[in-house]
C-alpha cells in the first residue's frame, strides 16, 4: 500500500508538474516571445544568406555592377532628389538610390561593406515581414522562419540578387506578393507591409503585379485593401509612364537561352531554380508539393459539400476556395515576372528566375501549412490525424531547410573580384599626385561572353586623408 500511494504521490506531481509547464508555454508573455525569436531568428538568417553565401572573394568586399557605376556614382555626383528622378532602365529606382545616397555618405573605402550591409538590412525586414504573414495565415512558427529566410536561401539569390542594391527590387517584389496574397487568407496588413508594398512599387517594373492582387483582397473585403490599391496604383502608372517615356538601356548581346519560355521555365525554375546544383534534395520536390497542396486545398473545399451539409459549409468551401486562390496567385505572379523577363530580354538570367523560384517555395509553405491549421473536431482518428499533419510539416520544413543548408555556399561571378577595399588602398596614391578622381574596376568582370567593364570614379577629395 505504501509503494501504491508513493506511485500514485510521484504521478500526480508529474501531472502538476506538466499542467504548470503548459501553462506556461500557453501563457501570453511566452507566447510574444516565441514570436519575437522566429521573427529575430529569420532576420539573422536572411542576413546569413547576403554576406556569407558567395565564395572567392567576400560578397561585403566587391561591389555589383550597377551597386557603383549607376547608383553610388550618382550618389558622389548628384543630389539625391536629382537621383531619384533619374530613371534607369526604363524605371524608376526608389530604394537603390536612397540606400546608395546612404552609402555614399560614408567614407569611401567603406563602400562594399556599407552596400551589403544596407541590403542585408533590407532582406533581412523583408524576411520579417514575410514570416509575420506566414505565421498569421497558418499559425506554424518553423514554417514562417524558413518562409522569411528563404528569401536569401534560394539558389538564385546567391548569384546577382543577394548582398547588392540594384536588384534588391526582386527580394522586395516576391516578399510583398507575400504579405498582400496573404490578406486573402487573414494577414493583418500592416503600416510596414504598407510600407513594403510602397517601395516595392515606387522601386520595380512588376508593381502591376502588386495592384491587382491588392484590387482582389478589396473585393474581398480585407481591411486596407481598397487604400492599398489605389496608392500602389498611383505609383505603378507613374511607372509605367517613366517606361513609355524613356527607352531601356542597351545591353551587349547575351546568346540566347532558348525560344520556348515553358521549356525555360521547367529547366530554369522547377529543375534548377531552388537549390541549384550542389543542393541534396531535388529542385522539383517543391513544385510537385505544391501541385498536391494545391490540389488538396480544392479537396478539402469539395469535402464540405459532400452531404449532411450544415450551415456553414458554404462558408468553409469559400475559406477553402481563397486559400487555393491565393497560392494559385503567389504562383502565377512569379510565373508572370517569368514569362516577362524573358520577353523583354530573350534570355534567361539568375535574376530573372529568382521571384518565380522564391514564391514557389513562399506558396508551398504558406499551402501547406493552412492545410496542416484544419482543425476537425475532437476524435480518436482526428487526434491521430493532428499527429501525421505535424509529421508532414516537420517533414516538409527539414527537407527544405537541407535543401538551402547543402546549396549555401555558391560561386558566382561576383566572387571573382575586384576586392575593392584592397583596389582602392592600393591605387589612392594617385590622388595625393593630384588626380582629381579615382576611377575603380568593379565585379562582375568582363567574360568572353559579356565584355562591359564595370567602374566607379571616386572623387578624391572625398577620400579621408
Amino acid at each position: 500500500m505504501t509503494d501504491e500511494r508513493a506511485d500514485g504521490t510521484r504521478t500526480a506531481a508529474s501531472r502538476d508538474a506538466v499542467g504548470r509547464l503548459g501553462r506556461i508555454a500557453d501563457a501570453p508573455f511566452f507566447q510574444r516571445a516565441l514570436h519575437g525569436g522566429m521573427l529575430l531568428a529569420a532576420a539573422v538568417v536572411a542576413v546569413l544568406g547576403v554576406v556569407a553565401r558567395q565564395e572567392g572573394v567576400a560578397r561585403f568586399r566587391t561591389i555589383w555592377a550597377e551597386d557603383g557605376a549607376v547608383f553610388a556614382q550618382c550618389g558622389f555626383d548628384g543630389s539625391l532628389l536629382r537621383c531619384l528622378a533619374t530613371p534607369y532602365d526604363a524605371w524608376v529606382h526608389v530604394v537603390p538610390r536612397l540606400l546608395a545616397a546612404m552609402a555614399t555618405a560614408f567614407d569611401p573605402t567603406l563602400l562594399s561593406y556599407v552596400l551589403t550591409a544596407l541590403a542585408a538590412i533590407v532582406s533581412a525586414l523583408a524576411a520579417v515581414l514575410v514570416a509575420r504573414a506566414v505565421v498569421d495565415t497558418t499559425g506554424a512558427r518553423a514554417t514562417a522562419l524558413l518562409a522569411g529566410a528563404s528569401l536569401t536561401l534560394v539558389y538564385p539569390a546567391a548569384g546577382e540578387v543577394g548582398g547588392n542594391i540594384t536588384n534588391l527590387h526582386w527580394i522586395l517584389l516576391a516578399a510583398a506578393v507575400t504579405v498582400t496574397a496573404s490578406t486573402w487568407m487573414g494577414h493583418r496588413f500592416g503600416r510596414a507591409d504598407a510600407l513594403l508594398v510602397s517601395l516595392t512599387v515606387a522601386s520595380s517594373p512588376f508593381g502591376l503585379l502588386i495592384v491587382a492582387i491588392a484590387a482582389i483582397g478589396a473585393i474581398l473585403r480585407r481591411p486596407r485593401m481598397v487604400g492599398v490599391t489605389a496608392l500602389t496604383g498611383v505609383i505603378a502608372l507613374v511607372q509605367l509612364g517613366v517606361a513609355v517615356a524613356n527607352p531601356r538601356i542597351t545591353l551587349p548581346a547575351v546568346p540566347s537561352a532558348g525560344t520556348s519560355p515553358i521549356g525555360l521555365y521547367v529547366d530554369t525554375v522547377v529543375q534548377a531554380g531552388i537549390f541549384g546544383p550542389s543542393g541534396w534534395v531535388p529542385d522539383s520536390l517543391v513544385t510537385i508539393g505544391l501541385i498536391a497542396t494545391i490540389f488538396v486545398l480544392a479537396a478539402l473545399a469539395w469535402r464540405q459539400l459532400i452531404p449532411p451539409i450544415d450551415a456553414g459549409a458554404m462558408t468553409r468551401v469559400g475559406s477553402r476556395l481563397v486559400d487555393a486562390g491565393a497560392i494559385l496567385a503567389m504562383l502565377a505572379a512569379g510565373v508572370a515576372v517569368f514569362a516577362a523577363s524573358w520577353l523583354l530580354n530573350r534570355h534567361v538570367a539568375g535574376r530573372h528566375v529568382y521571384v518565380a523560384s522564391e514564391l514557389t517555395v513562399l506558396a508551398l509553405l504558406t499551402g501547406l501549412g493552412r492545410v496542416l491549421a484544419a482543425h476537425p473536431g475532437v476524435t480518436i482518428a482526428n487526434r491521430r490525424m493532428t499527429i501525421v499533419k505535424h509529421g508532414i510539416g516537420i517533414l516538409a520544413v527539414v527537407t527544405i531547410a537541407i535543401g538551402f543548408a547543402t546549396s549555401f555556399r555558391v560561386r558566382n561571378a561576383a566572387g571573382n573580384g575586384p576586392d575593392f577595399p584592397r583596389e582602392i588602398a592600393s591605387e589612392r596614391v594617385r590622388c595625393a599626385s593630384g588626380a582629381g578622381v579615382l576611377p575603380l574596376t568593379i565585379s562582375p568582370l568582363p567574360t568572353p561572353g559579356i565584355e562591359t567593364i564595370w567602374q566607379i570614379a571616386i572623387p578624391c577629395d572625398r577620400l579621408a586623408r
